[in-house]
C-alpha cells in the first residue's frame, strides 16, 4: 500500500463530500425506531432492513446527513498528524477549521466544553441529541492536546482544561467504595461502561500531566481501579462492567480504547498492578482479536463482519504501543495495507463492513471515514 495515496484519496473524498454524513446509529433516533424498539419482533425486522438497505432506510425515514462532533475531532487530529509530516499550511488550516468548529458548537449548559451526537439515541436510557458524552468529549480533547503539542498555543490547553471541568462536574459517578468509582457515559445515565469510564480518567490524567496539577489524582486512581478489578483472568475486559447486566462481549475497538486510555493514565500516575494489567490486556488483544493472517476480528470469537472501526482501531492501538511492542507496527502496516486494498473505494471513502459474500459500502463519515483518516495519519507519523 502507498500510505500517502490512501490518505490522499480519503481526504479528497471528505473534502468533496463535506463533514456531514450518515451514521450507523442515526436511525435509532427516529420516531419509528423508538416505537418499534418496544416490540421485539418488529424491531428485529426493522434492524435487518436498515442493515441490508442502509441508504434506502435512511431515505425512507428522512434521516438527514449531519455533522458529528466526534467525526470533526477525528478529522482535526488526522490533519494535525499529516501536518506534523508535511508542514503544509493547507493541512494546518483544515485542522484549525475543525477545531474552531468544535469550540463554536459545544453542548450548552454544562460546566465545561463538551460534545455529543447530533441525533437521538434510544438505548437503555433515551439520550436526546446533543447530550454530551464522555467518549466524544475525550476524543475532542485528544485533538486539542495534539494541536497544543504541535503548535504550543495556550488556548488549546485551556480548551482541554474546560473539557476536564465537564468530566468532573457534570458526569455522574458511582462511588462504589473508598477505592473504586465509575464515571457515567453521559450526564443522563448511570451506566458502568469501561471504555467510557477510562476515557474520563484518561482525560483528567492528560490535563493533570500537562498542568502538573494533582487535584484529580484520587478520582483517576479510583476510576482506574474499578476497571482494573474487572479485568478477566485472560486479560480481557467486557464492554459492560458490574453491576450492570448487559451483553458481556469483548470486541476489538472498545478493547483498543481501554488499552490506550490505561496507557495515558500510566504516564501520569503510578497505580499498583496497572503496568501488569496493560501487559496482560495487550497480549490478549494481540492473540485473541486478530486472525493468524493479521485481520482484526470484531470479537474474540468472530472475524465477520470485518468492521472498518476495528480496522481503524487496530492501526491506532498498534501504532500507539509501537515503541513498547515494535512488532505491532509491522502488523499495523499489514492491517492498513489490507484495509486500503479491500475496504477503500476508488473515490476514497471506506466501506462500513465486509462479510464473506457481502460488503456494506455506505460511506459513514464518523464511523468509517473519520476513524480511518485518524488511523492512517497516526501511522504516517511513526
Amino acid at each position: 500500500m502507498n500510505l500517502d495515496a490512501a490518505l490522499t484519496r480519503g481526504f479528497a473524498w471528505l473534502e468533496n463530500n463535506g463533514w456531514a454524513g450518515y451514521d450507523p446509529y442515526d436511525v435509532r433516533g427516529t420516531s419509528l425506531f423508538v416505537r418499534l424498539n418496544k416490540r421485539r419482533l418488529t424491531s428485529a425486522a426493522f434492524k435487518i432492513y436498515s442493515f441490508l438497505f442502509p441508504l434506502a432506510a435512511r431515505q425512507t425515514l428522512k434521516v438527514i446527513p449531519q455533522i458529528n462532533a466526534k467525526a470533526v475531532a477525528l478529522i482535526a487530529h488526522a490533519y494535525l498528524d499529516r501536518y506534523a509530516v508535511s508542514r503544509s499550511s493547507y493541512d494546518l488550516e483544515q485542522a484549525q477549521s475543525a477545531l474552531n468548529w468544535l469550540v463554536e458548537h459545544p453542548s450548552n449548559g454544562y460546566a465545561g466544553l463538551c460534545w455529543g451526537y447530533p441525533f437521538d439515541w434510544d438505548n437503555r436510557t433515551f439520550i436526546p441529541k446533543g447530550t454530551p458524552s464522555s467518549v466524544v468529549t475525550a476524543i475532542a480533547l485528544e485533538a486539542f492536546l495534539r494541536a497544543h503539542e504541535l503548535l504550543g498555543e495556550q488556548r488549546y490547553l485551556e480548551t482541554a482544561q474546560s473539557c476536564a471541568a465537564f468530566i468532573t462536574q457534570d458526569l455522574n459517578r458511582d462511588e462504589i467504595s473508598a477505592d473504586e468509582l465509575c464515571f457515567s457515559y453521559t450526564p443522563l445515565d448511570h451506566w458502568h461502561v469501561h471504555n467510557a469510564n477510562l476515557f474520563s480518567c484518561a482525560t483528567l490524567a492528560r490535563v493533570s500531566q500537562l498542568t502538573s496539577d494533582s487535584t484529580w489524582d484520587d478520582l483517576i486512581r479510583r476510576g482506574t481501579r474499578y476497571t482494573l478489578n474487572a479485568q478477566r483472568p485472560d486479560g480481557a475486559w467486557a464492554y459492560w462492567g458490574p453491576p450492570d447486566r448487559g451483553i458481556y462481549m469483548v470486541d476489538h475497538y472498545h478493547t483498543g480504547y481501554v488499552l490506550r486510555c490505561l496507557d495515558a493514565i500510566r504516564r501520569h500516575l503510578e497505580i499498583p498492578s496497572l503496568d501488569q494489567a496493560v501487559e496482560r490486556g495487550y497480549q490478549f488483544y494481540r492473540q485473541q482479536l486478530f486472525t493468524a493472517n493479521g485481520l482484526p476480528k470484531r470479537t474474540e470469537s468472530d472475524l465477520y463482519p470485518v468492521d472498518i472501526h476495528s480496522c481503524a482501531e487496530a492501526i491506532i492501538c498498534l501504532t500507539h504501543f509501537g515503541a513498547r511492542y515494535p512488532d505491532g507496527l509491522t502488523l499495523a502496516r499489514q492491517v492498513a495495507d489490507w484495509t486500503a486494498a479491500h475496504m477503500q473505494a476508488g473515490d476514497g471513502h471506506f466501506y462500513y463492513r465486509k462479510y464473506p459474500a457481502l460488503t456494506i459500502r455506505i460511506p459513514f463519515v464518523r464511523w468509517s471515514q473519520a476513524w480511518m483518516l485518524r488511523a492512517l495519519s497516526s501511522l504516517l507519523v511513526t
